[in-house]
């Protein structure tokens, strides 16, 4: 359905679009609060004139447009009107109709001139090439980032000037500087979107949502959803039907604006509905307008599945080939008396790969390290404010025999009181030939919960592991001693259904019976010993996979674990979870770049904790304890060796946990950046934003990671 995944200047495309949408819609909102809807009409078009003018002198495009741009903005900030005849927009309508005319004549004395017009007015957003992308990502970050920064005071400024107050000497700077990020927002937007489909970004996503939801936050929230939707929508009929890529994501946007408006006008006639329902139905109305995957495959434009099915056709031709080869050398061989040449022995048999890694973090926080072990609770997360020995790991692996083959994980830490320790992390075999699809694998490992707890770090895209995991697997991950059975099932596409019995104590049982002696919701884990079965981990997980098109690939996952906890002699414990990943890796790539993946996780524990008096003789009820969270996380490869990521955490629980930093409620917000000098080492940088209810005000850490590895690794899943 969505081939044009696979052409680079259709995903550079839908990134600027994105971003442009998302940066503009949201001024958009102030724009609508305070009624100057023709003031960013005005810039682009003031930013156009610039344009021409730099086209027709032979200078700069990009200075003079910013030079004209900001002018205009630093006239509108200061614009007044006193007498009540006139209003202000009449007075920006004289500057719009005047930049558009000198940008008209401008144009006309330029070569190409009425050519140049359609770029003006709708742009080219086709054409742009990764540095000017890169440009404008870096520009839209620096206004995002301030608009975040000055949220509170641009909204308190818009909702005074909506209602017509006089500002202080002090506003006057912040409007000010609300127009120049204004301005600088359109300058990069005009060149890639053109006048027109920068004033729809800006005013016609607000006006949606205004119809559809009261509260600021639902207005914002929706503000950005319609934007990115409208985009992707309108970029797929683009594609689809060969239309101009702006006309089409404002035909999109107009569309939008008019079911918002009926949808608006029904819900306010029936009254029983809730607001914030229409957002499903506008998004499933955009969606309708998405074409069948047969529109896609136009004339004259090739097809990267035609190219695959030719390449594959040619391995298999010459696959045939070598087999008809092999038969004629070993009758030649029998007719001259001589025994065939012995079959290859199987690839890595009776061999061992060894491999060494070490994962090192630099780190600073304005958090006290006594917080800062708290917040990264993860037995492998940087927990020092200086220097942190994360993990260094020798793996063995290899086949024991055409049967077996064996893995082994060491693994050598530094812990925060500067203290040395080796553990075990796993050992165990896999079995080589088992029929039906069916393979077991037993000695101690992870367990197979969710997509990122059997991961080792070193794989990790972020240098921390995820709130939700560290609190319900605890901080080195669900893992022990046990046996686990994979069945491959036969259907057309991946599936495989794995069970899993393991141990259910120690520190790698976090959750369930632990380490006697420890604390859990103000309960003593008590000494519990295994009497039946039902003291083991049994675990159960379903996970499949899929082509959504030739170049993404899609993997789901379903996993549910129980077990004992030691608060009681039959107190038990469940978490569920459910996992996504989905990468998107064109066919024509360099070595793996570029890529964009996105995973996302959700897990819920219910841990039944027995009644329990503590020292003091406070009395605690027997209770479920309810804890749930989330992370979901992108990266995207934009070159060779550079991957930029972003991950949102949050998790909490039931009851009274404001004061126990293990069940509040928890926001992390990271953004990281990675590069990779080659596939054996790497530096990772990455800041935490962290917000919960047991810390008197919010956290800030940076961490600067070093992995280096070398060794024949084994390769990880993908």
């Amino acid at each position: 359905m969505f081939e044009w995944f696979e052409f680079p200047f259709m995903v550079q495309a839908l990134v600027a679009c994105s971003v442009m949408g998302i940066v503009l819609a949201y001024f958009g909102i102030h724009v609508i609060g305070r009624g100057i809807v023709f003031v960013d009409l005005a810039l682009g078009q003031i930013s156009s004139m610039g344009v021409a003018y730099a086209a027709y002198s032979g200078r700069d495009p990009l200075l003079w447009s910013m030079i004209f741009t900001l002018i205009g903005a630093v006239l509108f900030s200061g614009l007044r009107v006193r007498d009540v005849r006139l209003r202000l927009e009449a007075i920006i309508g004289i500057f719009y109709a005047g930049s558009s005319a000198v940008t008209v004549l401008l144009i006309a004395k330029t070569p190409h001139g009425e050519a140049d017009i359609q770029d003006v007015l709708f742009g080219n957003v086709l054409a742009i090439d990764s540095s000017e992308l890169r440009l404008m990502l870096l520009v839209f970050g620096v206004v995002a980032f301030v608009n975040v920064l000055l949220r509170k005071r641009f909204f308190a400024l818009t909702y005074r000037k909506g209602a017509g107050e006089e500002l202080a000497l002090q506003d006057h700077a912040m409007n000010l500087l609300f127009y120049l990020l204004l301005a600088l927002a359109i300058v990069f937007a005009i060149r890639a979107g053109g006048v027109i489909p920068v004033f729809a970004y800006l005013i016609i996503p607000p006006v949606a949502a205004v119809f559809l939801a009261r509260g600021t936050g639902a207005v914002v929230a929706l503000t950005l959803g319609v934007a990115v939707v409208s985009s992707f929508v309108g970029l797929h009929l683009s594609f689809a039907y060969d239309l101009p890529a702006g006309p089409s994501i404002v035909g999109v946007l107009a569309l939008v604006a008019v079911l918002a408006v009926a949808v608006g006008k029904l819900l306010r006639l029936i009254g029983r509905h809730r607001r914030r329902k229409a957002t499903a139905l506008v998004l499933l109305g955009l969606l309708a307008l998405a074409p069948s995957r047969a529109a896609a495959a136009r004339d004259g434009v090739p097809r990267p599945s035609d190219e695959l099915a030719e390449l594959r056709a040619i391995v298999l031709q010459a696959s045939e080939r070598i087999e008809a080869l092999e038969a004629e050398l070993e009758e030649l061989a029998k007719s001259q008396g001589e025994p065939a040449p012995p079959a290859p022995a199987a690839t890595g048999l009776r061999l061992i790969d060894i491999s060494l890694g070490g994962l090192f973090s630099a780190g600073a926080s304005s958090a006290r390290e006594s917080e800062l072990r708290i917040l990264e609770f993860g037995a492998h997360d940087p927990k020092n404010r200086g220097f942190t020995v994360q993990n260094l790991e020798l793996a063995m692996s290899g086949a024991v025999d055409p049967y077996l083959r064996g893995d082994a994980f060491l693994i050598f830490q530094i812990d925060e009181e500067g203290e040395s320790f080796v553990e075990l992390e796993e050992a165990f075999f896999t079995t080589l030939s088992l029929p039906a699809g069916l393979q077991v694998k037993a000695g101690t490992f992870f367990s197979p919960f969710g997509r990122l707890n059997p991961q080792h770090p070193h794989s990790w895209d972020f240098i921390d592991q995820p709130v939700v995991n560290s609190r319900l697997l605890g901080p080195d991950g669900l893992r022990g001693p046990g046996m686990q059975l994979n069945w491959l099932l036969p259907t057309p596409f991946f599936a495989e259904f794995t069970l899993d019995v393991q141990n259910s104590q120690g520190e790698t049982a976090f959750s369930f019976r632990s380490e006697p002696g420890e604390e859990f919701a103000g309960r003593e884990l008590l000494e519990r010993d295994v009497r039946t079965a039902r003291d083991l981990l049994f675990l159960g997980r379903l996970s499949s996979s899929f082509d959504l098109t030739d170049s993404f690939t899609v993997l789901t996952g379903l996993s549910h674990v129980t077990g004992p906890n030691a608060t009681g002699p039959d107190a038990r414990t469940d978490i569920t979870g459910i996992d996504f990943y989905g990468k998107w890796k064109p066919l024509r790539n360099q070595r793996g770049w570029p890529f964009f993946a996105v995973q996302a996780e959700a897990m819920m524990r219910d841990y039944q904790a027995a009644a329990q008096v503590t020292e003091d003789g406070t009395l605690l009820p027997a209770e479920v304890l309810r804890d749930w969270g989330t992370y979901l996380q992108g990266t995207w490869g934009f070159k060779p060796r550079w991957v930029a990521g972003l991950r949102v955490d949050w998790a909490d629980g039931n009851g009274d946990n404001k004061t126990d930093p293990l069940r509040d409620r928890r926001l992390r917000i990271s953004p990281n950046a990675s590069f990779y000098p080659t596939e054996f080492s790497k530096f990772r940088l990455q800041y935490n934003w962290d917000r919960a209810d047991h810390l008197e005000r919010d956290q800030s850490s940076l961490f600067l990671q070093f992995e280096f590895r070398y060794g024949a690794h084994g390769g990880h899943k993908f």
